[in-house]
């Protein structure tokens, strides 16, 4: 039965902030916002989000290497390029973010984080692949798992990545986001 899943041929040029090039399954994925280092858009979100779709259901990639172009791997953020205005345009936001997350994960082979300089956004993408390489002067990321309680029992647990960065002695908190949480309230 054929495949409805596009082949790499189908969207390997499909995405303006993204390159990809495949050597004998091999996937590089290089962020960028036009050749130089990524500027988080509304425009970059939603890409990620359906090129790593692309990536998870393409059964001939067999290892796929995320990395960016320029000094840092994702330090900007373009705020004017999202619209957050409505409880939709919210709605928009979350549901990508969900899916880009969702998709990542559903990449069935290797996925390595090659981080070519300062994550200060969206830290956790590269940090939850399988294996990630942080590259950076005084700035470093990371991924962890709080669980918050109450008194009453009621718990929730929470994935965070977090962007540190050194300022003098000290580490000192960037960035924080919560990538995925779940909650039951009963």
């Amino acid at each position: 039965m054929p495949s409805l899943a596009p082949p790499f041929e189908e969207y390997v040029k499909k995405y303006e902030n993204i390159e990809l090039e495949r050597t004998d399954g091999i996937v590089v994925m290089t962020v960028h916002s036009n050749g130089k280092s990524l500027v988080w858009t509304a425009q970059a979100h939603d890409e990620l989000a359906y090129c790593f779709a692309d990536l998870a259901n393409d059964r001939d990639n067999k290892v796929v290497i995320l990395t960016g172009a320029g000094e840092a791997f994702c330090e900007e953020i373009d705020f004017s390029s999202f619209s957050l205005g409505t409880a939709h345009d919210w709605d928009h936001i979350i549901y990508e973010g969900r899916r880009l997350l969702n998709n990542l994960l559903e990449i069935p082979v290797p996925v390595v984080a090659a981080v070519n300089g300062p994550t200060l956004f969206h830290p956790e993408i590269p940090v939850i692949d399988n294996i990630s390489y942080l590259i950076g002067d005084g700035v470093a990321g990371g991924f962890l798992k709080v669980v918050f309680r109450d008194p009453s029992g009621w718990e929730a647990p929470v994935h965070l990545s977090l962007v540190v960065q050194r300022e003098g002695e000290q580490w000192l908190i960037r960035q924080y986001h919560v990538s995925r949480m779940s909650a039951d309230h009963n």
